[in-house]
């Protein structure tokens, strides 16, 4: 009994020295390489009308945006064609240079995206984003170059009624903005709005509401109204969003145009015109260049021998920099025009530019602005073009703008909507009126057309 008794212990002993040894931990090194920057060549080998996805050589293989990273520098080169490239993933890399500046085969590059579509065919290949792009360093537009989301937005489709984005930016009948169309023959009907309202057509049958914001935009332009499913409102522009880090040199051309309305002489329909788009820039770095522009225009109203159109309102642009190096940046390099109109239809109104240097928090607007909140800066200066400002009282009844410097107003302002009861303003050094034609809803402030409260 005893020698078995101390067997037993020895194989007990055995037993948790096995054990212990399988629960020793082990140390494995797994080495993981750090990725590395990639200079990326992009070749675009389309044409406006039918742009193509960034190709790795000229009529070469498609490049995924999706495997590039932050660390990669991507250029983007003219390959065939047009030289246009379709982005069809947001892109979030270390810099962009789009164009050489050389002015040879490569060079005249233009980035896009897919046209945003509408609700009821969300299945066919239509972009619910736009160009969005964000680089951690450097993002530079050679001359002759540029990024263009022209009719890009809501498109023209159905019988009657255009087409607007909601909130979360889908294209849907019934959203703010669409141009008011007609199912039957014989009409002129009206164009969208955006940043600007829509022209009335000859018709009179309403007209494209404006929405959107001012300093933020991010929504699709609306499309135009239809004259039956034969002659089409006009597509909305689409969106270019980029947020640079480092500095934005910018020498090419940024657009985001409304499309014209369609016409179809047989039964005289006269579509309207689709509203410009949404351009918004922030770049914390300098804003450098000094031919670079930036559209946003309505489309055009259809000119039919017996009926016409409206015109699409214009978009909106916001670009916001912590410096600038810009030369001679003024109206001239910014247009949001409404879309014209023929006969008795009217043409789209302006749309709005907004223009901050946030280190300073210096404000300033051209041709447009929607005064819809409450305003507080350093300084504010509407350069004499913004014949295009008008107050939101749907949204705020006693919009206001507040600056601890110097506030400069020129322009047109409108101020008439029926729920507007007064805008005020304060300064903390100056107040000029530079040409400023001013117009306030007549019954606000229990009667007496109210002027401008400088205090």
């Amino acid at each position: 009994m005893k020698n078995m008794k101390t067997r037993s212990l020895a194989l007990l002993l055995c037993n948790v020295s096995i054990i212990a040894m399988v629960l020793v931990p082990f140390t494995f090194m797994v080495h993981v390489p750090e990725a590395q920057a990639a200079t990326i060549t992009a070749y675009c080998d389309g044409t406006a009308a039918s742009p193509v996805v960034p190709t790795d050589a000229p009529g070469g293989s498609e490049l995924d945006e999706g495997s590039w990273t932050t660390s990669d520098n991507v250029t983007f080169l003219n390959g065939n064609n047009d030289g246009y490239c379709v982005l069809d993933k947001e892109i979030d890399v270390a810099s962009v240079t789009i164009g050489n500046g050389l002015a040879d085969g490569f060079d005249y590059a233009f980035l896009t995206h897919a046209a945003a579509g509408w609700d009821n065919d969300p299945t066919g290949g239509f972009d619910m984003q736009g160009v969005l792009i964000s680089t951690s360093g450097n993002f530079t537009i050679y001359a002759g170059n540029g990024i263009s989301a022209d009719s890009k937005g809501c498109v023209g489709a159905g019988t009657y009624n255009g087409y607007g984005p909601n909130g979360s930016n889908v294209c849907t009948l019934g959203a703010t903005g669409y141009g008011p169309g007609f199912n039957s023959t014989g009409k002129g009907v009206a164009g969208a709005g955006h940043g600007g309202a829509g022209g009335a057509g000859s018709s009179a049958n309403g007209t494209g509401a404006y929405y959107g914001s001012n300093t933020a935009p991010i929504l699709f332009g609306s499309s135009g109204g239809n004259v039956t499913s034969a002659a089409l409102g006009g597509s909305g522009g689409g969106l270019v969003r980029l947020d640079v880090s480092g500095s934005f040199t910018h020498n090419g051309s940024i657009t985001a145009d409304g499309g014209d309305g369609g016409v179809v002489d047989v039964g005289d329909k006269a579509a309207g015109g689709g509203s410009g788009g949404s351009i918004y820039v922030t770049v914390v770095g300098a804003f450098a260049g000094s031919t670079g522009t930036f559209s946003a225009d309505g489309g055009a109203g259809a000119n039919d021998d017996a009926q016409d159109g409206g015109g699409g309102g214009g978009g909106r642009v916001s670009l916001n920099y912590g410096s600038s190096t810009f030369s001679g940046l003024g109206s001239e390099d910014f247009t949001v025009t409404g879309g014209t109109a023929t006969g008795t239809a009217v043409a789209g109104d302006l749309g709005t530019v907004y223009v901050k240097d946030t280190t300073a928090s210096a404000v300033t607007i051209y041709h447009g602005f929607t005064y819809d909140s409450d305003f507080s800066e350093t300084t504010w200066t509407v350069d004499s073009s913004a014949t295009g400002q008008y107050c939101d009282g749907a949204s705020d009844a006693t919009p206001s703008i507040t600056v601890s410097g110097a506030l400069t107003l020129a322009g047109t302002l409108d101020c008439t909507h029926a729920s507007v009861t007064g805008f005020d303003t304060a300064a903390g050094t100056s107040v000029t009126l530079s040409s400023l034609t001013y117009t306030m809803n007549a019954t606000a402030a229990g009667g007496v057309p109210r002027y401008l409260d400088n205090e």
